[in-house]
């Protein structure tokens, strides 16, 4: 909770720091870009933050490893926030030694999440050995997760909008210290996962070094994998691979089976009053959607999987939590078109947003949660870390996020749908 809290109260409202702090206006270059970047990092880094675990050092000592990262990253944003030096006054664009300063907080604090995001999962889910309880473990980790970014997106916040940055990200500081404290103090009742070779990088070396050889007939007997057919040749025994006792011989040849930025930006030209006097940051309204995911992690954990299992006589399969995610962030994109399409009254209040969140967190409920159960339930348990930090990539949106900036550039050049008073600008058609 504490390492979540910390890497969470950082990015949660960043890009109101960015404006306020650094002078960075709407969605300008370089304030889209960096917000963008920071999350295709926090988001493909934990790629390879569990390949690492799973390939040499195993997950605790990354954790920890990451961990104090994340502690450098923070203590170096809340200097950029409390030194006058290390960000540009009223007025003034930073200095190529402020973004540097800026960029290399981001960058560690972007490191740790890389190292800690999945890897906690991993091992959490590797103190139980039957597939349910890991599934249940899965559940409530993401429940926590989401609970340390209501956190986050609430108090951390505040604070960091109405008293201060200095101490918003103090305080930062403090609960990712504490974590670590925790987490290492909690070494010795965990029981780690240890492996005598370096086996997901031997994976993707073993699937090409591999992928001419004929499939013997004694194939057909192997633990493979039906679908993804190409990671059968990485289990193929060829002659000179096994000793005559059995281990394995090489290594590297043989291996065995196994919408953010943008809802910010609208909140700050929209009527962000609750009653006269207080008024709900922009950073804050992410809390919508945080909420309904972790409210729906848990009814869908403890009821629909029930109600589902009675009905059918079958559990819910990862792939259905997916599929049903899936289904429900397209009709949100839809519902936001349809919300933006004519609306005149500006500014318009931003409760409005409420709802579209909602049905992201619902979304993300299922298919994040289901993706990662899919990946852990169905690879191997050499590849537990790495597969499971997939979803990373794939799903809370590296190739996304990357791919979101190309729009946003390309939208910018050709039309005028995004100007720099995003209230003149056409978002209906951006959903």
């Amino acid at each position: 909770m504490g390492l979540m809290l910390g890497s969470a109260g950082c990015f949660s409202n960043l890009i109101v720091y960015l404006i306020q702090e650094f002078n960075m206006k709407s969605v300008d270059a370089p304030l889209y870009h960096i917000s963008n970047v920071i999350n295709d990092c926090t988001s493909l880094f934990p790629t390879a933050g569990t390949i690492v675990p799973d390939s040499i050092f195993g997950c605790f000592s990354v954790i920890a490893f990451s961990s104090l990262a994340s502690q450098l990253g923070i203590i170096l944003l809340k200097l950029t926030a409390t030194v006058d030096s290390l960000k540009p006054s009223e007025g003034e664009t930073p200095s190529m030694f402020q973004l540097e300063v800026l960029y290399s907080g981001l960058t560690l604090a972007s490191i740790a999440v890389g190292g800690t995001r999945f890897t906690i999962a991993t091992i959490g889910a590797a103190q139980f050995a039957k597939t349910k309880d890991q599934g249940v473990i899965l559940n409530w980790f993401f429940v926590t997760t989401y609970v340390a970014s209501v956190i986050s997106a609430t108090a951390i916040v505040y604070i960091q909008d109405n008293i201060g940055w200095g101490w918003g990200f103090g305080i930062c500081v403090g609960t990712n210290a504490i974590g670590l404290a925790v987490s290492l103090a909690g070494k010795r009742y965990h029981r780690l996962m240890v492996f005598s070779q370096t086996q997901s990088s031997h994976y993707s070396y073993s699937c090409a070094k591999t992928q001419i050889s004929k499939l013997p007939s004694s194939a057909l007997s192997l633990s493979l994998y039906i679908s993804l057919i190409f990671l059968n040749r990485a289990a193929l025994k060829t002659e000179g691979d096994i000793r005559s006792d059995g281990s394995v011989a090489k290594p590297w040849r043989l291996c065995t089976v196994e919408q953010i930025s943008l809802t910010v930006l609208q909140a700050l030209t929209m009527d962000r009053y609750v009653g006269p006097h207080f008024q709900i940051p922009a950073g804050s309204f992410l809390i919508f959607s945080l909420l309904s995911t972790t409210i729906a992690i848990s009814v869908a954990d403890r009821l629909l999987s029930s109600t589902w299992t009675k009905l059918t006589s079958r559990s819910p399969t990862p792939l259905q939590h997916v599929g049903l995610g899936h289904v429900l962030n397209i009709m949100n994109m839809a519902g936001s078109a349809l919300d933006q399409t004519g609306s005149t009254v500006v500014p318009m209040s931003a409760l409005w947003l409420e709802a579209p969140l909602a049905i992201v967190g619902v979304g993300e409920a299922f298919h994040f949660s289901g993706q990662v159960s899919l990946y852990y339930q169905e690879f191997s348990v050499h590849l537990r870390s790495t597969t499971t930090a997939m979803v990373s990539l794939l799903i809370a949106g590296a190739i996304g996020f990357y791919m979101s900036t190309t729009v946003i550039d390309l939208v910018r050049r050709i039309t005028g749908w995004l100007p720099d008073n995003i209230n003149q600008g056409r978002m209906d058609n951006m959903f």
